[in-house]
């Protein structure tokens, strides 16, 4: 049951619950390239530098409902197949945007091949980085 969660916690908690969810969403709609680092740092409550499943758990939850916020357009709390379509579009169409920000040496507006190649060499060093996070490497 969804609102069980409310009604065992009381006032008090709904509302300390609301708010420690609220100000990641906000800061999350503010920055919606914020990279894995920084999200794990957002909701590794005990600092330990990783998300044990409680931890996970509120960045699921924050997650799912900043996406119903945005792309749930009937407001049915659910993503059908053209919300989520949508919501693809829009990943796709900000990520663009953004490597053609970062890698249009020439400001054309386009990437020619020398400007497409500096993108995939900088995607691949930043998958990479992201890996020997995952395992944890201290040398990230």
């Amino acid at each position: 049951m969804k609102h069980k969660l409310i009604s065992n916690t009381g006032l008090l908690g709904s509302a300390l619950i609301l708010s420690l969810i609220a100000a990641p969403l906000m800061a999350e709609e503010a920055d919606d390239k914020m990279s894995f680092r920084d999200r794990v740092q957002q909701y590794d409550a005990d600092g330990d530098g990783q998300l044990n499943e409680e931890e996970r758990t509120a960045l699921r939850e924050a997650r799912r409902a900043y996406l119903l916020d945005k792309y749930d357009a009937d407001g049915d709390g659910e993503l059908n197949e053209d919300e989520r379509q949508a919501k693809r579009d829009a990943k796709r169409d900000a990520k663009r945007a953004r490597v053609v920000e970062k890698f249009d040496a020439d400001g054309d507006g386009e990437l020619n091949e020398e400007e497409k190649q500096a993108a995939r060499e900088a995607w691949s060093k930043l998958k990479e980085k992201r890996q020997q996070f995952r395992e944890g490497s201290e040398d990230v």
